[in-house]
């Protein structure tokens, strides 16, 4: 269930969550900077450090498709329920626009009928897995390990640290809130 990306398509996807609005030169500059795999060595020994952008948009494509992959497959074996539950057809169709928005983003929100509870199932770029967060209450020997996911997902899509005096359900809440906002904002411009 965790996705493979490679390290190319990892740069990638860091540099999208972080900043939606993030040019694809800015991509290219980065990938030349951490010299990745797709240095190529030419005919007298030189280092290749070109990029085009259609490596960068593969490099994108496939990374994404990795991990709503191994998103879907993680919430499939857990039995979470992602059914679009708006009433009318105008409404399940913004929520079907905000889950796909949040799948390019590393994230899909789930619900569990057993535990009568939402799950947030989010990509960790710097673990490469799948980190599942179970809405709950927080005793004292968790919070720190809720916060610290908290912390890791917010700072990947370039938001603020996490508020400690506010609950930790409602900051994923707004968290992903904000990732939403700051994807439509891009296709809006």
């Amino acid at each position: 269930m965790t996705p493979l990306l490679s390290d190319s398509e990892n740069v990638v996807i860091r540099e999208l969550f972080k900043t939606p609005k993030v040019e694809i030169e800015v991509i290219k500059d980065v990938l030349i900077k951490e010299r990745r795999e797709w240095e190529r060595i030419v005919e007298d020994g030189r280092l290749q450090k070109e990029v085009d952008v259609r490596s960068i948009s593969k490099f994108k494509s496939l990374a994404l498709k990795k991990i709503k992959k191994a998103l879907t497959e993680f919430s499939d074996n857990f039995r979470l329920d992602r059914s679009v539950q708006g009433r009318t057809k105008q409404e399940r169709e913004e929520d079907e626009k905000k889950i796909n928005i949040l799948l390019k983003n590393g994230v899909l929100i789930g619900y569990d009928f057993r535990d009568d509870r939402p799950v947030y199932l989010f990509y960790n770029i710097n673990k490469r897995a799948i980190i599942p967060w179970q809405d709950h209450s927080c005793h004292e020997n968790c919070q720190e390990q809720c916060f610290s996911i908290l912390t890791t997902f917010r700072n990947e899509h370039g938001l603020d640290d996490p508020n400690q005096n506010i609950p930790i359900r409602k900051q994923f809440e707004a968290s992903i809130e904000e990732i939403i906002k700051k994807n439509k904002d891009r296709k809006e411009e």
